[in-house]
C-alpha cells in the first residue's frame, strides 16, 4: 500500500497545559520515515527559538524545567480541519461553544491566513447552532505526494461552502464535552475530519478563560467618541493607553510599557509584547489563532478582525480599547487603565540570561576578516563564528570546484551574461535548471527555472541597476547634506563572485563582490507556511562610519519590504516568514535591485542626511540615484 507519512510535533514537559506555548515551537508535517530523525532535530532546536524564549522568561520558567519530547505520529490527510472551543472565551457567560473550520489541514485556521467558517453552538440547547458564518476560502493546504505541504485552490464549488457537515458538528460538540468532563474545566480542542468523514481529535489543552466580566456601566464610555465598533473578542478586558502601531517587526524593540498593540496580521512575534502592552488590536486574525490563545494567558484585553484600524488610527495619541464589547474609544478613560506591568524577568530566568550573555561572547561575534587559507592562523579563529564561516567557505569551495569546469568534470554550471559583471557558479539539486540544459557547463538566465533565483535575477537585472561605470553624485541636489564626491566601482570587469545552489523553490545565493559579501537563503513556493527569506550583507571598502551608514541605509529600504532587520556595525541581517509566492518574487525583486545599487554606497553616503536622501531616491526607483 501506500508508504505512510508522519507528523513530528513538539512536546515539551508542561505544553498544552497551565501554559499552552501556542505557536512557540514547531512541528513537521508529512515527514516520510527516513527523515524522521531530520525533522526530530528541527523540532528539538525550536525551543530555543526567538520566541520560544520570550515566552519562557515572560513566563519566569527555567529552562531545565521545561525538558523537550517530540511525538511522532502518522498523518492524517485531512478533507477539513480546525478549533474548537467547549467555552466561548469572549463571552462565557452566555454557554456557548465556537467552532472554526477550513478545507484541508488545520495550520490555516490558527495561523491566519485565511478566515475560517465560524459556528455558535448553544450548550443549553444540546449544541444547537445558533449563529454561523462562512466566508469565501479559495485556498487549503494539503500534502504534497513527495512529502511536505503545499497551498492548493479550494474547487470552485467548495469555496463558498461550509468546510464542515451539520452531521460533523453535532458530532464534534458531543466529542467535545465528553473531553471537558474528563479535565474538569474548559478545552481547546484541535481536530480533523479525514478523507473517509471520520473525526478525529489531534490534540486538547486547558482553555484559559478568565473570570466573567461584567459588562461596563453606561456612564462609563458616556460622551466618547467611538473610533471602532466592528472588532471580535479574543481576550476579554477594558484597557487605556497610548496608541503604538507596529508596522515592521523592528519596531518590537521600541515598545513603551503600557501602549496599546495596533497591527495588521496576528504574529507569534507579538508573545514577547504581552507582558507590557495594556491591550491588543489587530486588523485581521481569528479568535482561535495562536495569537488569542497567548493573550488570554496573559490577561491582556484583545480584538481582532478590526478593519483599517492602522490608518483609522495613525493620528490618534491614546485610546481605550473595550475588548468586551469589540469598541475601541477615542482617549483614555480614567479608571480603566491596565496597570503598567512589571516587565523585569523571574530571578530565576535572569540567571539564565547571564549564562547566556557568558557563553555567546565565544559564539556570535565575528572576528574573522582574511579567508585566504594560507595566511590564517589557529589563533584568529576566537568564536564558533569564525569557525562557522571558514568551514563554509572552505566547503563551498570545494563544492563548487571551480578548477574542474573542463568537460566532463564536475557538476557545477556557469551562469553567464553580459548584464552583471560577476562569475555565477551554479548546482542544480533539482528543479533549477531546465533539463535541456542540465549537462551544459554554460548556461544562460533563459535556463532557470529557480523560482527565487528568477525573482531575483529579475531585480538585478532591471533596467535602471547599474552594475559598472561611475557611482556619480550631483552637488545639486546634494550640497546641503554633503560635500562633493565621485566615487568609481571597483567593478569594471567580470571579477565578483557568486556561488549558488538551487532547486525549482530553493535558493541558497553567496555574493563576494569587491569587499563586502551578501548570502541569501530563501524558500519560495506555493504554501506560506513554507516560504522565508534570509538575508546577510557585511563588509565594504570605506571607513567604518561609511559602512555603517550603508548598513542603515540597507535596514530601512528592508523594513520598508516588511522583512524583520538586525543591525550591528556594518552587518545586516534580514529576514521575512510566511509570505505568499507573489509577495516572496515580489521581494526578491527588489532585492535584487537592493544588491546592484548599493555596492558602493559606503563611499558615497558620507552623513545621516545623505543616507535618507538615498533611502527615498531607492524607495522612489531612483536606481542609479541620478539628481533630477
Amino acid at each position: 500500500g501506500k508508504e505512510k507519512s508522519f507528523s513530528v510535533r513538539s512536546s515539551a514537559v508542561g505544553e498544552d497545559g497551565k501554559i499552552s506555548f501556542a505557536g512557540q515551537f514547531i512541528s513537521v508535517l508529512n515527514v516520510g520515515a527516513g527523515d524522521i530523525t531530520s525533522a526530530y532535530k528541527e523540532v528539538i532546536t525550536s525551543k530555543y527559538g526567538r520566541r520560544a524564549v520570550f515566552y519562557r522568561q515572560a513566563k519566569g520558567i527555567k529552562d531545565k524545567d521545561i525538558p523537550m519530547a517530540v511525538l511522532v505520529l502518522e498523518m492524517i490527510d485531512s478533507k477539513s480541519s480546525g478549533v474548537l472551543y467547549t467555552l466561548n472565551p469572549g463571552y462565557p457567560e452566555r454557554d456557548e461553544t465556537i467552532i472554526s473550520s477550513v478545507w484541508g489541514q488545520g495550520q490555516y485556521a490558527v495561523g491566519g491566513k485565511i478566515s475560517p467558517d465560524m459556528f455558535i453552538l448553544d450548550r443549553r440547547d444540546n449544541g444547537k447552532i445558533i449563529s454561523s458564518v462562512v466566508p469565501g476560502k479559495s485556498v487549503q493546504l494539503a500534502m504534497k505526494p513527495d512529502g511536505g505541504m503545499e497551498e492548493l485552490p479550494v474547487p470552485e464549488r467548495d469555496r463558498n461552502t461550509a468546510s464542515i457537515s451539520e452531521s460533523n458538528i453535532k458530532e464534534l460538540y458531543h466529542f467535545s464535552r465528553v473531553i471537558e468532563r474528563h479535565f474538569g474545566e474548559p478545552q481547546d480542542i484541535e481536530w480533523t475530519v479525514d478523507k473517509k468523514g471520520l473525526i478525529q481529535i489531534l490534540q486538547t489543552r486547558p482553555l484559559h478563560i478568565r473570570r466573567v466580566i461584567q459588562p461596563s456601566a453606561p456612564d462609563t464610555f458616556a460622551k466618547r467618541k467611538v473610533m471602532l465598533s466592528q472588532g471580535e473578542t479574543a481576550s476579554r478586558g477594558i484597557a487605556s493607553g497610548p496608541v503604538f502601531i507596529v508596522d515592521k517587526f523592528s519596531q518590537i524593540n521600541d515598545f513603551p510599557p503600557g501602549a496599546v498593540l495596533i497591527a495588521r496580521n496576528s504574529s507569534n512575534e507579538f508573545v514577547k509584547l504581552m507582558r507590557s502592552a495594556s491591550a491588543v488590536v489587530i486588523e485581521t486574525g481569528s479568535i482561535t489563532s495562536h495569537l488569542a490563545t497567548v493573550a488570554r494567558e496573559f490577561n491582556v484585553p484583545t480584538v481582532v478582525n478590526v478593519r483599517n484600524v492602522r490608518q483609522i488610527l495613525r493620528n490618534e495619541r491614546s485610546v481605550t480599547v473595550d475588548a468586551n464589547s469589540g469598541r475601541i474609544y477615542r482617549g483614555m478613560i480614567e479608571g480603566v487603565a491596565r496597570p503598567v506591568p512589571d516587565t523585569r524577568v523571574a530571578e530565576n530566568v535572569s540567571a539564565d540570561e547571564g549564562i547566556i550573555r557568558t557563553v555567546m561572547k565565544y559564539i556570535t561575534p565575528l572576528n574573522l576578516v582574511t579567508l585566504d587559507e594560507s595566511e590564517i592562523t589557529p589563533e584568529e579563529f576566537k568564536t564558533v563564528h569564525d569557525i562557522i564561516r571558514y568551514v563554509h567557505e572552505v566547503s563551498v569551495k570545494e563544492m563548487f570546484r571551480i578548477g574542474e569546469l573542463t568537460e566532463g568534470e564536475g557538476s557545477t554550471q556557469q551562469l553567464v551574461s553580459d548584464l552583471i559583471p560577476m562569475y555565477f557558479y551554479i548546482i542544480d539539486l533539482d528543479g533549477g535548471v531546465v533539463d535541456e540544459a542540465k549537462f551544459l557547463k554554460k548556461i544562460g538566465p533563459e535556463h532557470i527555472t529557480s523560482i527565487p533565483l528568477k525573482a531575483l535575477w529579475k531585480g538585478m537585472t532591471h533596467e535602471g541597476v547599474r552594475w559598472s561605470g561611475p557611482v556619480d553624485i550631483d552637488m545639486g541636489g546634494l550640497a546641503s547634506v554633503m560635500a562633493r564626491s565621485f566615487v568609481r566601482t571597483g567593478v569594471t570587469e567580470k571579477g565578483g563572485k557568486a556561488y549558488v545552489i538551487v532547486t525549482d523553490q530553493y535558493l541558497n545565493l553567496s555574493v563576494k563582490l569587491a569587499y563586502h559579501f551578501s548570502v541569501f537563503d530563501v524558500f519560495c513556493g506555493e504554501s506560506y507556511i513554507n516560504n522565508y527569506i534570509n538575508f546577510r550583507f557585511q563588509g565594504g571598502g570605506a571607513s567604518a562610519d561609511g559602512r555603517m551608514r550603508r548598513a542603515m541605509f540597507l535596514r530601512e529600504v528592508l523594513e520598508s519590504l516588511d522583512f524583520r532587520v538586525e543591525v550591528k556595525d556594518d552587518m545586516v541581517i534580514a529576514d521575512m516568514k510566511g509570505a505568499s509566492r507573489q509577495e516572496t518574487e515580489e521581494r526578491l525583486d527588489v532585492l535584487g535591485r537592493l544588491l546592484g545599487c548599493s555596492r558602493q554606497l559606503d563611499m558615497a553616503i558620507n552623513s545621516m542626511e545623505a543616507k535618507d536622501w538615498y533611502v527615498r531616491a531607492f524607495l522612489e526607483g531612483n536606481y542609479s540615484f541620478e539628481h533630477k
